[in-house]
């Protein structure tokens, strides 16, 4: 897992990659919506529930920021950006 916090303007920007073969990349713009799992094939118990990056993205949008995601090479990367305060 690679883990990144970097200033970009007045943003600060978190990106976190970690290693995954087999995704299929079609499925990346659902992974925000609630209750979505990529392999429907878990159960429960091992799978999760499918509300944790609908939860990120709805925590990062009331900061007024963004959430993406991506997959390159086999890694899958979530990156954050949230506006600094200007405290």
């Amino acid at each position: 897992m690679q883990f990144m916090l970097v200033r970009r303007g007045k943003n600060a920007v978190i990106r976190i990659s970690n290693p995954c073969s087999g995704l299929d990349a079609s499925q990346l713009p659902h992974y925000f919506d609630r209750f979505y799992r990529a392999d429907s094939s878990c159960a429960r118990a091992t799978g999760g529930t499918g509300i944790g990056l609908s939860t990120a993205k709805a925590i990062v949008t009331r900061h007024h920021g963004y959430i993406t995601n991506d997959y390159r090479q086999g890694i899958i990367s979530f990156t954050v950006s949230l506006p600094q305060s200007s405290q």
